[in-house]
């Protein structure tokens, strides 16, 4: 499953990375607090589709679709 699969107030935790994101993109979500074994919570999803928020630990981020559908999950 990915991380864009998620709908509002869906949990799940973080299993990998596709080795498609850049080095740059990856250290950055890590900054953040994406990493493995952490749990995510979808809360909610743009209008359009594009941002989704996702609460990380006590932080909320927006993340594109080409980003979080490179983000394995499992509920």
């Amino acid at each position: 499953m990915r991380l864009w699969n998620l709908k509002s107030g869906e949990q799940a935790v973080v299993k990998d990375f596709d080795k498609k994101l850049s080095k740059e993109i990856v250290q950055r979500l890590l900054e953040l607090g994406i990493h493995q074994e952490r749990k995510v919570e979808c809360l909610k999803q743009s209008f359009l589709g594009s941002p989704k928020s996702f609460k990380v630990g006590d932080t909320v981020i927006g993340l594109d679709k080409e980003i979080a559908v490179c983000i394995s999950v499992s509920k």
